[in-house]
């Protein structure tokens, strides 16, 4: 594995550039992973450089300086960010029991959007707000809508 230890962090190119994924046995990563650290590369720029000096005849390289002296960066510490829990006793917001006949209500229009899974697009495109923002505000027209439909057709809403 000598021959990244010649290089030494590349200038950022400024063409456009593609993702190339590959897989690999979870050993030889491994390794690798610890190498390109010791030498304070990146994954992806070590597989650059690999691929580059590869290609070289072929491949102009847009880099223009690389450093020969080189110690490698201290590792960055990531700060833990907690998130408050929702208030409420069940925690996270459902529109399960809004439910009939696989359509949900929209409590602002009176209308019952054709599927379940469009209740979302039409409260974010539509009211420019979020489900739960909605439902939460007009919680009584929401009931009062599930119960109706509920009540007077059994199937739930007419299409």
């Amino acid at each position: 594995m000598g021959r990244l230890r010649k290089y030494a962090r590349p200038t950022e190119r400024k063409t456009k550039s593609r993702v190339l994924p590959v897989r690999l046995p979870e050993d030889v990563y491994r390794r690798f992973h610890e190498y390109c650290k010791e030498l304070g590369l990146s994954l992806s720029e070590a597989v650059f450089l690999l691929i580059q000096e590869e290609l070289r005849d072929e491949y102009k390289p847009t880099t223009e300086r690389i450093h020969t002296d080189h110690e490698p960066k201290p590792e960055r510490i990531r700060p833990t960010i907690t998130r408050p829990r929702r208030s409420g006793v069940g925690g996270r917001f459902t529109t399960t029991p809004f439910v009939v006949n696989g359509r949900l209500p929209c409590p602002i229009c009176g209308t019952w959007p054709e599927r379940q899974k469009n209740i979302s697009r039409h409260m974010r495109e539509v009211h420019d707000s979020t489900t739960e923002e909605v439902y939460k505000a007009h919680m009584e027209t929401v009931k009062r809508m599930v119960a109706e439909a509920r009540g007077e057709n059994e199937e739930g809403p007419e299409a």
